[in-house]
């Protein structure tokens, strides 16, 4: 990149990763009214008996949200949504939510192996009133803690092709269980059908609780991943990896190329250090649709700078999108 800096730039890169994620769907619940059910006016959800509608269905309130206003509220005893996730049978998917339980209450949802809802329960999940709950997987229960009259948020990563799930609460990973293991013990199918956000509790507790910001999202292998250890001190990244990098100038190998080092590591031995002339391109493919996160690990040495930017165009120079 072009740019005269006044200063010593010396960086050491320690791994890249380029992951693609498609969103399936997401709903803040925002474009839907208030007081009226949520599955009659979304056709991504139904309820237990297929009846959107009925007592099954859940209103859209305005009491809680986590953003902007909107909210899906669970409370009494019949409130029985579903959520059919397709019967997926391969790949890594993400299904995330934030659950709002109300001060002296509890909350409940569980993940189904089929679409056609009781064939299979793959882990229910249990609030209570006091800031605890309980999950449920292959008959063995785990404890987690949360904190009521707050908005917690919960992720599960469904791991369909290796058959391996976690939930993670709050930034915290809490479980790990085999997929295709049922809740009440056993084998079960390696299959994603349904999630079922039921008005039931931990305990004897009753349930009254708010639903919002959820996603469902299919997470592809990464495009590009490297820890560079496979190359040696001194060779440069572009000449050796030419399919992924190149420099400003199209000129591998030049002072605009960066050197691999064993000055510092992230993980094993090797990085790349950018110093002096070093203008380094990683090339992303000139997308133009779909979800995608790029992530590495940088060491800025104790008196030095760093610096990076994101193109929108694998030709350079053409626009920046963040410096």
């Amino acid at each position: 990149m072009k740019r005269i800096f006044l200063f010593l730039l010396t960086l050491a890169f320690m791994g890249s990763n380029i992951i693609a994620q498609s969103v399936i769907y997401e709903d803040d619940f925002e474009a839907y009214n208030t007081g009226e059910y949520l599955a009659v006016q979304s056709p991504e959800w139904t309820t237990w008996s297929n009846d959107p509608g009925s007592a099954e269905d859940a209103m859209i309130s305005e009491d809680q949200a986590l953003s902007p206003v909107k909210s899906v509220k669970v409370e009494g005893a019949t409130t029985d949504l579903v959520l059919p996730l397709g019967d997926k049978t391969a790949g890594v998917f993400e299904v995330a939510f934030s659950l709002y339980v109300d001060n002296g209450y509890g909350a409940y949802y569980n993940f189904q192996h089929f679409e056609l809802v009781g064939t299979e329960w793959a882990i229910e999940v249990f609030f209570g009133s006091g800031g605890t709950g309980e999950i449920m997987t292959d008959n063995t229960p785990t404890p987690f803690t949360f904190t009521n009259g707050a908005w917690t948020d919960i992720v599960h990563m469904i791991n369909l092709d290796e058959d391996e799930a976690e939930i993670w609460i709050d930034g915290n990973l809490v479980h790990t269980w085999v997929w295709s293991t049922k809740a009440d013990g056993g084998q079960g199918a390696n299959q994603l059908g349904a999630l079922n956000v039921y008005a039931s509790a931990l305990g004897t507790d009753d349930p009254l609780f708010y639903l919002d910001d959820i996603s469902y999202t299919q997470i592809f292998s990464a495009l590009y991943e490297d820890d560079f250890e496979a190359y040696n001190a001194g060779e440069f990244v572009a000449e050796e990896i030419p399919e992924w990098f190149t420099t400003w100038s199209n000129l591998p190998g030049s002072a605009e190329d960066a050197p691999f080092t064993t000055d510092q590591a992230f993980s094993g031995t090797n990085s790349f250090e950018v110093a002096g002339t070093t203008d380094l391109i990683l090339k992303l493919g000139d997308k133009t649709a779909g979800f995608y996160e790029v992530t590495w690990m940088m060491y800025v040495p104790s008196g030095n700078v760093g610096y990076y930017n994101f193109q929108h165009f694998e030709t350079p120079g053409t626009e920046w999108a963040v410096d």
